[in-house]
């Protein structure tokens, strides 16, 4: 089915509830659909409580077993993982920042370069001041390029002033420890 020169792309994903773990290990396929290769359901009652882990050794123990029982069912082991994380303690914000372009010497007409973009997530984790909350995930959803909005991938473009809008997720710090 795939060329040998290919990688398969793998995807694994974990819903932490408060009655149990689901783990699912599933391709991609080239056609942009996906195919369950494994899957597993184990109880987590006692791990969690309204979405906050309770018991750490009874969460972790339950999350293993059922990464390893979706494991043994794909025959792969499995090595990036999505976690879907619900509560009450999970907070969401979608943002406007202006990013910092320093005028380089070599470039006045300040092009945008995938390094200027890439540290993006980092940038905006240091600039946002969350009292008494952690942030989880800073993700870049558009950027707006001088007063362009909406641009995905602003790489080469020129300006005089850059923005990304952006998803952040932040999480109460007990939670996430």
């Amino acid at each position: 089915m795939f060329k040998a020169n290919k990688q398969r792309q793998i995807v694994t994903a974990i819903d932490v509830g408060t009655t149990k773990i689901c783990t699912i290990i599933a391709e991609r396929l080239e056609d942009g659909n996906m195919l369950m290769l494994g899957h597993s359901t184990v109880s987590s009652v006692g791990a969690l409580s309204k979405a906050i882990v309770e018991n750490v050794d009874l969460a972790s123990s339950a999350i293993i077993s059922s990464v390893q029982e979706a494991e043994n069912m794909a025959g792969i082991p499995v090595q990036n993982i999505y976690v879907g994380v619900t509560g009450a303690h999970i907070e969401f914000e979608n943002r406007l920042d202006n990013l910092d372009l320093a005028t380089q010497e070599n470039d006045p007409e300040n092009v945008i370069t995938t390094e200027s973009i890439s540290n993006v997530p980092t940038k905006i984790s240091k600039d946002l001041d969350y009292r008494n909350r952690q942030i989880l995930h800073a993700l870049p959803m558009s950027y707006q390029v001088d007063e362009t909005s909406d641009i995905v991938t602003p790489v080469g473009m020129h300006t005089s002033s850059l923005a990304v809008k952006s998803h952040v997720v932040t999480i109460a710090p007990e939670p996430a420890q």
